[in-house]
């Protein structure tokens, strides 16, 4: 039976392989919705188009370019036999390749002569390809971590026991080269080539040497011998070896793990034959160490165990190690030695808590070892280290983790948010300088400026949280700096709390932005008036300190040197571990609903990140909070940050300006702004508008006033490029968010004009002026 016509069509649109067809000269004139799909077109733009169509790109396997007449498609219509292939395919709108595999079929027309075209059928293999480099990804990851493995491992094919593997690490245990080791001797003379011998010296069997068991039995199995490399060079080693299995469950190879512990052995007799040799490495050891007998009763520590514990030897010999265990980790520790330490001696390092002598809980890795006379085990000892600073750090890299991605976000944001707020600014400052305004009207103005004002501020402390906001560092006192802003400090904290301020003896020279030091001392003297519930105090104290290599150790986030510490503490309520923990979080508050934003300690560490400091906070519930910032030290003489007077009206112009601003809103506002104060305005929306302008205008153009985060170029490129057409033209830069393109994180290149967004009229006057005279 035939089928009709117009179920082929139902057919090729229902297949889920991608099909198109092109007609003698290459050209696409169909494709099916699968193809559509797979290539991310429609068929309005496949048609017409050909494999060398230069507004797609093809790739081979090896990352280079497919030359379009290479195409499966184009040799099957030279050629007119089938070809097949697999090639990546770039999509330049969406900026995706897709992976195909592509059967191209020549067609002929009646008579059997020429090729009139050909159907091409292909099928999107990305996630196979994606798969598949994730898995070659997996084994070099695998592979490394073998050969750089300290332990030796050795891999043997099943049932001959042929090596056909052994790391760096494994030849240096066994001695001599790859070659002279790797080699197809079977499992029987691989164990007498590496001359394998019991611990009491007698030659090892093959069935007693892990590897073979392994392999012979399906059984993963673990044992110490001796590897005899010289006659007088013996190495002990213990050693673990595991099946590999097929689907079946069919060995068909093993891979032993193996570890020279002749020195811990040796040192173990040691311990256990000369209580004078061992001593002095006992009580010098950085890691604790503690002996025990079988019922657990500690007979010996070193210093560094006791005070790890805070107990003295005879306390501690009092005590068991269960006793110094919290009970959560009794049940495992006893399974642990019962499976670990009695059957082999020794157990795998791992981890447990310690309860010390005021309570507190902390964390320890250890491993513990067993110890025999006559064959009989009379005692355990373990190598015991405190690793609360290493969980300590790794917290602190998930939080820093954390801020940094909330970071990101928060500068992305800044850039249009910043453009909005300059509108409805720039909008409600114009309308309220125009005569005749109803007294009504100018009051909702002026609600409107203070609101925007408000969510300028916001903004600024997400840029100073994610140190992306643009300052200008100067060479500071912090002692002068700290002094004159006493006066609004008292102002701020009010009657209830005493301000105290503890200046140090010697200036306290430091390279910030003074208004980010204001920043610092209202966030924190707001935080701390508001833990104080009725009266109490605050103080603000000031030094120097060099920090060692030894803090720093402590503390990852600091580096040694000299820094200007300010401390800012308080009497009031405290905070828990909890609250501690998002402390610098931005949007986490404690504080009521509409009484705080939660963005000012947030600042706070921006702040200090972005000026290459760091922050410590002690605090406690009922005992208050202190927050010490430390700053570099900078060398140098520092400047007075006092400012007298207010700001005056800027200087009306006459000057020409090439304005440039992609969002249409800034660019009418700044226009008009600009005009009202006497200059020229020539205005464009894009980089290349502004190009042309500069090249058909007559006259000379003074400035460029110009936005940074634009499409086609940035702001300094476009700057760049207009030096050709006007020499001495000078910029002025304005942004809600620098990205970096004339500041290098958030501070400023030297001799570079900028004006912050959103940006009241006196304000730009002001940049313009500064930037036409400068």
């Amino acid at each position: 039976m035939r089928v009709p016509a117009e179920r082929y069509g139902d057919l090729f649109d229902s297949l889920p392989l991608g099909v198109v067809y092109q007609d003698g000269q290459g050209r696409i004139t169909s494709a099916n919705p699968a193809a559509q799909r797979i290539l991310g077109l429609s068929l309005d733009q496949l048609q017409g188009r050909t494999s060398v169509d230069p507004r797609w790109r093809a790739i081979r396997e090896d990352g280079s370019d497919f030359p379009g007449e290479e195409h499966p498609a184009m040799v099957a219509l030279r050629s007119g036999e089938v070809r097949r292939g697999v090639l990546g395919v770039f999509n330049p709108e969406s900026r995706r390749t897709t992976w195909i595999s592509v059967n191209a079929v020549p067609q002929l027309d009646p008579s059997q002569e020429e090729v009139a075209g050909v159907f091409t059928t292909f099928e999107d293999i990305t996630d196979r390809k994606l798969a598949e480099a994730d898995l070659r990804e997996a084994q070099g990851i695998l592979q490394a971590a073998m050969d750089q493995s300290p332990a030796g491992i050795a891999v043997a094919e099943a049932p001959s026991g042929n090596l056909r593997y052994v790391n760096d690490a494994g030849l240096l245990i066994r001695g001599g080269t790859r070659e002279s080791v790797v080699k197809g001797v079977g499992i029987d003379r691989y164990v007498a080539s590496w001359q394998l011998l019991d611990l009491d010296g007698t030659p090892l069997a093959a069935d007693a040497v892990p590897l073979a068991r392994a392999i012979r039995y399906g059984e993963a199995n673990s044992r110490e011998f001796i590897i005899r490399r010289a006659p007088d060079d013996d190495r002990i080693v213990v050693a673990r070896a595991a099946p590999v299995k097929d689907a079946g469950g069919k060995v068909t190879s093993a891979v032993v793990v193996f570890l020279d512990i002749t020195e811990s052995r040796r040192a173990e007799q040691a311990v256990t034959h000369s209580e004078a040799k061992y001593r002095g490495l006992f009580d010098s050891m950085m890691d604790g160490f503690v002996l025990v007998d079988m019922e657990g009763h500690i007979l010996e520590s070193n210093e560094a165990y006791r005070s790890m514990l805070g107990y003295s030897a005879e306390e501690l010999k009092r005590k068991t190690y269960v006793e110094l265990t919290p009970e959560p980790w009794h049940a495992f520790e006893a399974r642990l030695i019962a499976e670990q330490v009695l059957p082999r001696d020794y157990s795998d390092i791992y981890e447990k808590e310690y309860r010390r002598k005021d309570g507190t809980v902390f964390p320890v890795e250890l491993r513990t070892f067993l110890l025999k006379e006559a064959g009989v085990p009379v005692a355990m000892w373990a190598i015991v280290r405190d690793v609360t600073a290493i969980r300590a750090l790794q917290v602190q890299l998930v939080q820093s983790q954390k801020l940094e991605s909330i970071g990101r976000l928060a500068g992305g944001v800044a850039h249009d948010f910043n453009n909005m707020l300059g509108v409805i600014l720039g909008h409600a400052e114009l309308a309220l300088a125009q005569d005749g305004a109803a007294q009504p009207l100018r009051d909702d103005l002026q609600e409107i400026q203070k609101a925007a004002r408000r969510s300028a501020d916001l903004t600024k402390q997400l840029l100073a949280f994610a140190r992306k906001q643009t300052v200008s560092p100067v060479l500071l006192d912090l002692n002068a700096t700290v002094a004159s802003s006493l006066q609004l400090l008292r102002r701020m904290v009010g009657e209830n709390v005493e301000l105290r301020w503890k200046p140090a003896d010697e200036p306290l020279p430091i390279m910030m932005d003074p208004s980010q030091v204001d920043q610092l001392l209202t966030n924190l003297c707001v935080n701390a008036r508001d833990s104080i519930k009725d009266v109490g105090a605050l103080t603000i104290e000031a030094g120097i300190v060099r920090l060692d290599e030894d803090y720093c150790r402590a503390h990852p986030e600091a580096a040694p040197g000299d820094y200007v510490r300010l401390v800012v503490s308080d009497t009031g309520c405290g905070m828990d571990r909890e609250t501690m923990s998002h402390l610098f979080e931005p949007f986490f508050t404690t504080k009521a609903r509409g009484q705080g934003t939660g963005l000012g300690l947030a600042t706070i560490h921006g702040v200090v990140k972005q000026n290459g400091g760091f922050i410590n906070v002690y605090s406690e519930p009922g005992a208050g909070t202190a927050f010490s910032i430390y700053l570099p030290r900078h060398r140098g003489r520092a400047t007075s940050t006092d400012q007298e007077g207010t700001a005056a009206p800027p200087v009306r112009g006459h000057e020409t300006i090439l304005l440039v601003e992609d969002e249409p809103a800034i660019l009418r506002v700044t226009k008009r702004m600009l005009e009202g104060q006497g200059y020229v305005v020539l205005a464009a929306s894009t980089p290349g508008a502004a190009i042309q302008l500069a090249r058909e205008h007559s006259g000379r153009i003074q400035l460029l006033l110009t936005d940074v985060v634009m499409p086609e170029m940035n702001g300094r490129t476009l700057a760049k490029n207009l030096l050709s057409i006007s020499p001495d033209l000078k910029s002025l830069f304005m942004s809600g968010y620098t990205a970096d393109v004339i500041a290098h994180q958030g501070v400023l290149a030297e001799g570079v004009n900028f004006v912050q967004k959103p940006f009241s009229a006196l304000d730009l006057g002001t940049a313009v002026r500064k930037a036409l005279d400068g």
